[in-house]
Order: structure tokens, then sequence, then C-alpha cells
């Protein structure tokens, strides 16, 4: 059998198992209240007016002299979301447990089931999908809005600060969605996404499938997948929960069960 299907093998029996002890994780792994909905509503389409006016402002001071340096900045943007999508994903799912307060049942817990019931984020709707992500992109686009209002972007420096950051977020906003067709199959996806997913340039299918392979302990990135390799080449998981447990006494994933 080769790793592959292995890694396909192990997903499929996590999944039976989590199916069978919990029984069938249905299309929400969190209770959809009218205070979560407004919420996600408010931070969607604040983030997207934010991404809008962002991209208005750049297209307008945009210069032919900063051609070369726009594709760079926005890489450095995607590997950027890359790596904080993995330091975020790497923390919930190392250390606190689903009865954390606040962090537990609202972050935690749905991550915790992810690794056993993999295709069910892919039934989430619009709201669930971009109101999530944008919990962490809107700070980000608050900071660029203050750059608009006290900075002008004929300065290089600020134009591309401001490039950087709204790429960052751009593909942040993204974070889940790209998280969703790397889960969905059987299903079609965009053909523009299946092109992406063959770039690299969002998360590739394959790629994420080693994360959840047991213990769930490497390839942690769900935007793109680009930062994993050097960051698994060096070993810099370990090597963070051992500072970690050096300075604080905290083990890593001693919390791995989820209770319903």
């Amino acid at each position: 059998m080769t790793m592959k299907k292995t890694r396909q093998v192990l997903e499929s029996e996590a999944e039976t198992k989590e199916r069978t002890k919990y029984g069938k994780v249905t299309k929400d792994v969190r209770p959809h209240t009218s205070d979560m909905w407004l919420r996600e509503l408010i931070l969607a389409l604040t983030s997207a007016l934010m991404l809008l006016v962002n991209l208005i402002f750049l297209i307008r001071h945009f210069k032919l002299s900063y051609s070369a340096y726009v594709l760079p900045c926005f890489f450095l943007g995607l590997l950027t979301a890359d790596f904080q999508s993995a330091f975020i994903h790497w923390v919930v799912d190392t250390y606190f447990s689903s009865e954390t307060p606040i962090l537990g049942p609202a972050i935690v817990r749905p991550f915790r089931l992810h690794h056993f019931a993999p295709t069910q984020i892919t039934y989430n709707d619009y709201l669930r999908t971009y109101g999530d992500a944008a919990v962490f992109t809107t700070p980000h686009l608050l900071f660029t809005m203050w750059i608009l209002c006290f900075y002008s972007l004929e300065s290089k420096f600020v134009y591309f600060l401001v490039l950087w950051i709204f790429s960052y977020s751009l593909v942040g906003y993204g974070v889940n969605q790209f998280h969703q067709w790397a889960h969905t199959h059987g299903r079609p996806i965009p053909a523009a996404a299946e092109f992406l997913q063959k770039l690299g340039l969002i998360l590739p299918k394959d790629h994420h499938r080693k994360h959840h392979t047991p213990p769930h302990d490497c390839n942690y990135c769900i935007v793109a997948g680009l930062v994993d390799g050097p960051l698994e080449a060096i070993n810099f998981w370990r090597r963070l929960e051992n500072v970690v447990e050096s300075v604080t006494g905290v083990k890593p994933r001693i919390h791995t069960t989820v209770k319903t």
C-alpha cells in the first residue's frame, strides 16, 4: 500500500471512529445562535468592504515603476497568511481543551472534531466560512484604514506596506474556503480553485492530508501549505513546544479528547 493510500485509510478510519463515538457529525459542530450569525455577518461584510476600499486606493495610486514589486509583495502576503494560519492551527491543536473557557467551545473543539470528521467543514455556509476568518483579518484591515486616513500612498514605503497587509488580508479572508476545497471529495469545486491547488497557491488536497494522519502534528498550514516544508525541515514546531514546556511546564497535546 502506498503512503498516499495509507494516509487516506487512516483519515477514513479516524472519521469512522469519531462517528462511532459521537454519532454522525452534522453540518455544524457549534450551535449557530442568532448572536453568532449577526457577528459573522458584520465581520464578513466589514472585512469585504475594507478590502474593496484598500483595493480602490491601491489602484488609484499605482505607478508603473511599482510593477516589478507587486507580485513579490503579494507573495509575501501569501506567506505571512500561510504562517499565521499554521501558528493558530498549531496552538489550538496542541494546547487547551474543548472545555477551556471561550476558546474551548469556539475554536478548540471544532478544530479537534475536524480531525475526526474532516469533510464536515465543506457544508459550512458563507457566513460561517468567511465570518470566522474575518475575526483575524479585520484588525489588520482596520490598521490599513488608519494608514489611509493619515498617510499618503505617494510614499513607496507606505504603498507597499498597505499592499502587503492587503494581500495578507485578502488571502486570509479566504482561508476557510481554501480549507474547504482541500476536503471536498466527490463534489466539483471551481476550475480556478483546482488550478490554484495544482500550482500550490492554495491548499492542495494531498498536502493537507498529511496533517490528517494521526497524531495530527505536522503540516499545520491551511492557506497554501507553502511554509510547511521549511518549518518541518527545521523541526520548528517540536522546538517551539520544547521552549513552551521549558518556560511554562505545559506539555503539548495532553488534551486530545473531545467532549460533547
